[in-house]
């Protein structure tokens, strides 16, 4: 989290109920970006099967 401070990296936790594209997954983080004015976005991926569509997107 220091390192994420330091460099103005916001981390976001991506939950789908498939593998997302890697082109998707760079068109969130823009949007991540964009609503938090963070300078970089790390996006972390998992899968859950219990979602019946979509993504949920959290933000630490």
């Amino acid at each position: 989290m220091a390192y994420n401070k330091l460099t103005d990296t916001e981390l976001a936790i991506v939950t789908s109920v498939v593998k997302l594209e890697s082109e998707h997954l760079t068109q969130i983080a823009k949007q991540v970006q964009k609503l938090t004015g963070a300078k970089n976005v790390r996006i972390k991926t998992a899968i859950d099967p219990s979602l019946v569509a979509g993504f949920t997107v959290w933000s630490l």
